[in-house]
């Protein structure tokens, strides 16, 4: 937000009274939010952060209005490039066929056409683009009207786990491999802790990811866009979210909730729990990574590993922030109803319904947390035990020191 702009001499693009023109789609934002002016899109990165290089790839998920999910939807991909762009935009224009109750867009490699024809299809804030670009913690509702919808954004950074390579195979929320490069010791020693840096264990390394989630709740077809930012680090594709949330419609579980409600909150609630199984494995790899570094200490009574120790420490402390976010991004959810879902019993039944589920998940996330907790005071624990180690250490061999001080003076004195 830059406060030195007058917001009222911000023209609209298009004079009140003309039609815009089939290609207005170019000139998101300002099509639509013409208080982005192009030096705040410049500075937000929105637009910088998207990739030209390579095609765009954009995978379906197409709920129906009885629960079930449509294969062959889920199977379906979009390859959007520069040349075949304007077709891209002409099939978002047509009419959405009757029976979808949710349309979900997962994009990988965002390009700058794609965002700009998503932002203009579905009436996108800019936010929901620069705060993912920027990998920025947010979760807000807008554009709320009473008995017809309005739009959601949740904006997640978490932490999902990875194998070495040549290590073994891979666990549930690997996501790909660390780009070629020579990997150092996790024991070597630590000059600067970047907690926003992979964090390497004895066998596994620990990535920060992003579930970037804004959605458009209506009372007919509602809208989902995943974003997936592009690193040199892989991340959680687009695809693989997308095939995880293709796979909840065959859990007996959620497919029941599917029918109960018609409510599309229950989808995003879903894709929520993916942060959670990544974050359970998190704590599974430092749990074994802290057993190992304890066993150092009690065998080496190396002063040295009380630097690996104070760097886990540290990204601890930057994953209770983090585990906080995610309390509060559920929070939210629960705590923002769908303004399309009229009042009801059968609607009221469907709010209960919601609210179970979100409670489920805030429990999960509290015992993250308090697992969090044991591991932080475990690290505290054997670094005490280091320095306490190193301490006797050093009074034995001062009272050695001593001794053979007092024998070297006794020795003296007799030649004397």
């Amino acid at each position: 937000m830059d406060f030195d702009v007058d917001e009222s001499a911000v023209e609209p693009p298009y004079p009140d009274g003309l039609p815009s023109p089939p290609d207005h789609w170019k000139k998101y934002p300002q099509n639509l939010f013409g208080n982005w002016t192009p030096d705040q899109v410049q500075r937000s990165k929105m637009l910088t952060a998207c990739s030209d290089s390579q095609p765009c790839l954009i995978y379906n998920v197409e709920v129906k209005d009885d629960g079930h999910f449509d294969k062959a939807a889920g199977e379906r991909t979009t390859t959007v490039t520069a040349d075949n762009a304007q077709e891209f935009w002409e099939e978002l224009q047509q009419p959405r066929p009757e029976g979808i109750r949710i349309r979900a867009f997962f994009v990988d490699n965002l390009s700058l056409n794609v965002l700009k024809m998503l932002g203009t299809t579905f009436n996108i804030e800019p936010f929901f683009f620069s705060s993912s670009a920027n990998w920025i913690p947010s979760r807000y509702q807008e554009d709320a009207k009473a008995d017809y919808g309005d739009h959601i954004t949740v904006t997640l950074p978490f932490i999902c786990s990875m194998r070495k390579p040549g290590t073994g195979p891979e666990s549930i929320s690997s996501v790909g491999s660390v780009t070629s490069q020579k990997h150092t010791s996790p024991m070597h020693e630590v000059s600067e802790i970047d907690t926003q840096a992979p964090l390497e264990l004895t066998r596994e390394i620990l990535l920060q990811d992003l579930l970037a989630i804004h959605m458009v709740r209506t009372g007919e077809s509602s809208t989902i866009i995943s974003y997936h930012p592009i690193s040199n680090v892989k991340k959680t594709s687009a695809k693989r979210l997308q095939s995880l949330v293709q796979r909840t419609g065959d859990s007996v579980y959620w497919s029941k909730l599917f029918a109960k409600s018609r409510d599309p909150t229950f989808v995003f609630l879903a894709i929520l729990w993916y942060a959670l199984y990544a974050w359970d494995e998190t704590f599974e790899a430092l749990y074994r990574h802290i057993n190992k570094l304890e066993s150092e200490v009690l065998r080496t009574n190396d002063i040295n590993l009380t630097r690996e120790l104070h760097k886990v420490q540290a990204y601890l402390l930057h994953y209770q922030q983090l585990l906080q976010d995610f309390h509060k991004s559920v929070d939210f959810v629960k705590n923002t109803p769908n303004p399309a879902m009229e009042c009801g019993k059968d609607e009221d039944d469907s709010a209960k319904l919601l609210k179970g589920e979100a409670d489920n998940l805030l429990s999960e996330i509290s015992r993250l947390e308090g697992h969090r907790t044991v591991l932080s005071d475990r690290l505290k624990n054997v670094m005490k035990l280091a320095f306490a180690t190193v301490n006797i250490e050093e009074s034995r061999d001062m009272k050695n020191l001593t001794k053979a001080s007092m024998r070297d003076s006794a020795a003296m004195k007799q030649v004397c």
